[in-house]
């Protein structure tokens, strides 16, 4: 993983986007799982901002013990950047779990799912 991490500021400060899902899986409990830190720790240190995207009615299209995917209607939610703090704090542990928290919080509520 920090190989992983390492890769996404280079791709960051390269200045192109990243996507990541960060609960690292998806699993049938209704509920955001807790967050890796990799993606955030690598947007603190490159100093790009972290746009928090909440996908809406997964859990009807992939429902429980099940791999097929049934018709659904799907919503896509983008919230606002979250910037990193100033470049001193950047890398900081304290930044980068901001970051992460202030990003599961946005999609644990616009998802209409509870923080696990």
């Amino acid at each position: 993983r920090l190989r992983q991490a390492e890769q996404i500021e280079q791709t960051l400060r390269d200045g192109e986007s990243v996507y990541v899902f960060p609960e690292g899986t998806f699993t049938p409990q209704v509920g955001v799982r807790p967050f890796q830190l990799g993606a955030f720790q690598a947007a603190a240190r490159a100093a790009r901002p972290v746009v928090p995207i909440a996908l809406c009615g997964t859990r009807r299209f992939l429902r429980d013990d099940t791999y097929l995917p049934r018709p659904t209607r799907l919503e896509i939610r983008v919230g606002p950047p979250i910037e990193p703090r100033p470049a001193d704090a950047a890398a900081s542990w304290q930044e980068i779990v901001r970051l992460r928290d202030t990003a599961r919080e946005w999609i644990a509520r616009e998802a209409g799912e509870p923080l696990l």
